[in-house]
């Protein structure tokens, strides 16, 4: 995933965090070939590897096909509107409402259902 967000745009603030002020270091990863199979991107088949290797690890991953390879190995996975509720949970954040508002306005596609179960797991109102 380091070298997908690295390539990226130099005014995104992940790639400006990972490159300079992250606290984790950036390490190869094999992919399993078992993970190889399902044809995911790079990044996915790397972060679902890893976990594979680090019992416990759970993976943050939006793409359907990437998490549905992690559940079938049995490895947690939460995406980022999950990050989200359990960031509130943990008072990181007030809100979910303006990530999610945020996400949308940058052209995020989000589904409603998805985002009223999303606004009711956080404890918030759908619009």
């Amino acid at each position: 995933m380091a070298a997908e967000v690295a390539a990226g745009d130099d005014a995104n603030p992940a790639k400006v965090w990972l490159l300079g002020a992250s606290p984790f270091p950036i390490v190869p990863v094999p992919v399993s070939p078992a993970v190889a199979a399902w044809g995911l991107g790079e990044g996915e088949s790397a972060v679902v590897s890893y976990a594979l290797d680090h019992p416990g690890a759970e993976t943050v991953l939006d793409d359907r096909a990437a998490r549905a390879c992690a559940r079938t190995f049995g490895v947690g996975s939460r995406g980022m509107l999950g990050l989200l509720v359990l960031a509130k949970r943990e008072g990181a954040i007030a809100g979910v409402r303006p990530y999610v508002d945020a996400l949308l306005a940058a052209g995020y596609y989000l589904g409603d259902d998805l985002v009223a179960a999303v606004l009711a797991e956080a404890g918030e109102a759908a619009p």
